[in-house]
């Protein structure tokens, strides 16, 4: 996902669909288990903290990407052009509702930021805005190359890399820890299905 730069971003509410806060990946009773694991290994829980601080800083962060991307001059005009009668006659569509659906017109260049965020690459066409995307989708893309947007593009990727590292270390001590407590209560791993049954 973060790899391969979508950031599961959604314009509305402006947050990501997938990339969360610890606390958000558990449900009520897990969370008592996490904070008692913070409480004996402090150390655990510094890195949970840093991964949530690197989480909320890489949401500002595409917010202002999102920023940089609707009033960027190249994006804006892109967006002219292919929601011109003529260009919406291309794609089979005499207004831009038929592509953008019930989203009121303010929200229209933001989704095509939202999927040039997500670095999209061509939709489904049951996605309405597939229509529009799709033959479209290259050019929309080059705005985050662009002198308005790269700079902004290039922090959030450098957030997001330090924010897989982060994670790959937090899994890294949470399989040692299982480890160890595991082999000191002399208890194998459960799984989650196992310990649902």
């Amino acid at each position: 996902m973060l790899g391969a730069r979508n950031f599961t971003w959604r314009f509305r509410p402006e947050a990501f669909e997938s990339i969360l806060r610890i606390s958000q990946h558990l449900d009520t009773a897990g969370s008592a288990n996490v904070e008692q694991l913070v409480a004996l290994y402090p150390d655990i829980g510094a890195v949970f903290r840093d991964h949530d601080g690197r989480v909320d800083a890489l949401r500002k962060d595409v917010q202002k990407l999102q920023e940089a991307i609707i009033l960027s001059p190249e994006f804006l005009q892109s967006f002219a052009a292919i929601t011109s009668p003529d260009s919406l006659q291309k794609v089979g569509a005499s207004s831009p509702s038929e592509v953008f659906g019930a989203y009121p017109r303010e929200d229209w260049i933001k989704m095509l930021a939202q999927y040039a965020i997500n670095s999209s690459g061509e939709l489904q066409l049951h996605y309405a805005i597939a229509r529009l995307w799709n033959p479209h989708r290259l050019e929309l893309l080059k705005v985050l190359q662009s002198p308005d947007v790269g700079r902004q593009y290039d922090l959030v990727v450098r957030l997001a890399d330090r924010l897989m590292e982060v994670d790959s270390a937090l899994q890294d001590q949470l399989k040692d820890l299982r480890l160890k407590l595991s082999l000191e209560y002399d208890q194998p791993f459960v799984g989650i299905e196992s310990a649902r049954h």
